[in-house]
């Protein structure tokens, strides 16, 4: 989002009245951390407006019943925003044996008066055809500008299907820089999961 716009939760289940906990950036770009609790189907507004939603989790005694979306406010279909492209997160719920309950996202935005180093970037594949090729590319967006490239790295599930760049010397992000991982694959049916560590350092 280019302003802080993302205002709304909701779930796909009426009955999930739960208390979860949104992570993300307001306007300043300052880290803001608030516990929402839902109001199933129905909107229901954030406490404080973000321009960045990085995690959103169930800190509530009760597993979800349905998927859940934080999004810029739009019209709903029980509960599911209409206009995909409004939404910014999203609590899938995930196979049979238990409930997600949190997102999962490789996204993060560094907070002002923050510099971020990235220590590590891990990647594994499963569930695809051994010949199948998986392109992980990691990417960067300093303020006010464009996406670049940062590690492109490809694994093959016949062989390594897994990958970690452990960095001798982190890779340093300043403030208000977006990061992405993402994963291209030739398999439609392969389930790709990965993430990266970071430590934040006060500027």
């Amino acid at each position: 989002s280019t302003t802080a716009i993302i205002d709304s939760l909701s779930s796909s289940n009426n009955g999930d009245t739960q208390d979860v906990e949104v992570q993300g950036l307001d306007t300043n770009y300052d880290l803001v951390v608030q516990t929402i609790t839902l109001t199933g189907q129905t909107r229901k507004a954030l406490d404080t407006d973000l321009i960045r939603v990085f995690r959103v989790k169930n800190v509530d005694s009760t597993s979800l019943a349905g998927d859940v979306y934080c999004y810029e406010d739009t019209a709903l279909s029980l509960g599911v925003p209409i206009d995909s492209t409004k939404v910014r997160a999203v609590i899938l719920l995930g196979n049979n044996i238990k409930p997600h309950n949190q997102t999962q996202m490789s996204v993060y935005t560094v907070p002002a008066g923050k510099t971020a180093y990235v220590q590590e970037v891990f990647v594994s594949a499963a569930g695809a055809k051994k010949t199948s090729v998986h392109n992980v590319q990691l990417f960067a967006r300093p303020f006010g500008g464009v996406f670049q490239i940062k590690l492109d790295q490809t694994i093959n599930a016949g062989s390594n299907g897994d990958f970690s760049k452990k960095y001798v010397t982190p890779e340093v992000f300043e403030e208000k820089t977006d990061i992405e991982l993402t994963v291209n694959t030739d398999e439609d049916s392969a389930g790709i999961s990965g993430g990266f560590d970071i430590v934040l350092i006060d500027n």
